[in-house]
């Protein structure tokens, strides 16, 4: 079972177009239900798939086998008890997966080309990734994450920490400059007695500090999100006055922070990316606005740049529908009346999902919105990167 969507999971789901997909879409179930009701839902849902499946894909046998998984679902007790939140759940020939998550009230059941994701896409900030650096004389670590899930990079191009860094000099004098040669002493000494009286390192922790902020800067260069700072006062303070990054936030998160586990870190770290994520959707907002950079509300241009990867930031109707089909090869686009019919080799899809899909994929923002809150009247508006 996948906990939460990431980029990774978004481009591995849309990239298997050709097969039959089954995309189901189970709501939550109400408080009062018993356990077992879960599985009526799903048979129903199940029955429309094998139709469908027997009418335009294989034999009813062959959609009986093809759905086997789903069958085993409804004696699973397992997932009934899960059932108490909404569910999508993802199957092909080489797919069987379940994703909790699903808010809407409706059940859905979609037999098409490709998977269905766009209801599992409109969660704001889902995709939203930012950065940790935690940084002390003792430990160094820099985190890549999102609302939902911590990963630790580890190789981001980082010196080692700090007092690993002075003991190697202690023990193995450079030839080149490393910022840590004068600090040759005795093995023996403590590193944490320093910090009783005046601090002989405070110059090298500048430099070392100088070392890893240029890090940062070369990873974040070409990459979006901003930098959240976390270690003690006296370090973070020391920190941002000798940082130069431009994507880290003002605030940090101060506390014994090297006891934190990389859950516990995100926990402590959630508020304050919430505040700089809604600051982050205002600014795009505005810089849409103003023109800041090369912006369209063209359908077919708006395509043609989610799969090269030239959205920065994407905004659309979460309630408006587009549908047709784009063949960026002729830079062509065809509207539908109708949505997908669920056959093969349809070449209708859903456009507004399809811009979504590349703009995640390729590492861009997106931002569903009522059309009250559209930043232009339009169904999608992009922002480009060039």
């Amino acid at each position: 079972m996948i906990q939460s969507f990431n980029r990774d999971q978004v481009k591995r789901l849309s990239g298997l177009p050709g097969t039959p997909h089954v995309t189901l879409f189970l709501p939550a179930s109400p408080e009062h239900a018993l356990a077992s009701d879960g599985s009526i839902g799903l048979g129903q849902l199940i029955e429309k798939s094998h139709q469908q499946l027997a009418q335009f894909w294989m034999s009813s046998t062959d959609a009986n086998d093809f759905l086997r998984p789903l069958f085993d679902l409804q004696e699973d007790p397992q997932f009934l008890a899960a059932r108490s939140g909404g569910v999508a759940i993802y199957l092909s020939e080489d797919v069987f997966e379940i994703v909790p998550g699903y808010e809407e009230s409706d059940s859905r059941a979609i037999v098409a080309g490709t998977f269905c994701l766009r209801p599992m896409l409109l969660t704001e900030n889902q995709f939203a990734d930012f950065y940790l650096l935690t940084i002390s004389k003792q430990k160094l670590a820099f985190y890549r994450a999102t609302l939902s899930e911590i990963t630790q990079l580890q190789n981001a191009g980082f010196p080692v920490s700090f007092e690993n860094a002075v003991r190697n000099a202690a023990r193995e004098p450079m030839l080149v400059h490393t910022g840590f040669e004068d600090l040759t002493r005795p093995a023996a000494v403590d590193i944490d007695e320093i910090e009783e009286g005046v601090d002989p390192l405070a110059p090298a922790f500048i430099e070392y500090i100088q070392q890893v902020d240029e890090a940062v800067c070369a990873y974040l260069h070409d990459r979006s999100g901003f930098l959240i700072l976390a270690g003690s006062e006296a370090e973070t303070d020391l920190y941002r006055e000798h940082s130069v990054c431009t994507q880290r936030v003002g605030k940090v998160l101060t506390g014994n922070i090297d006891q934190y586990s990389p859950e516990k870190l995100l926990r402590e770290a959630m508020p304050l990316a919430v505040d700089q994520l809604q600051q982050q959707r205002d600014s795009d907002a505005r810089e849409f606005r103003e023109r800041q950079r090369p912006v369209t509300l063209d359908a077919r241009e708006i395509l043609c740049a989610a799969q090269v990867g030239r959205i920065d930031t994407l905004f659309f109707d979460r309630d408006a529908t587009l549908y047709g089909s784009f063949h960026r090869e002729r830079n062509v686009l065809q509207e539908s009346g109708q949505p997908p019919q669920g056959r093969p080799r349809e070449e209708c899809r859903d456009l507004i999902e399809s811009a979504m899909v590349q703009t995640i994929i390729h590492g861009g923002r997106i931002h569903a919105a009522p059309a009250s809150d559209m930043p232009v009247r339009a169904k999608m508006a992009a922002t480009l990167k060039y």
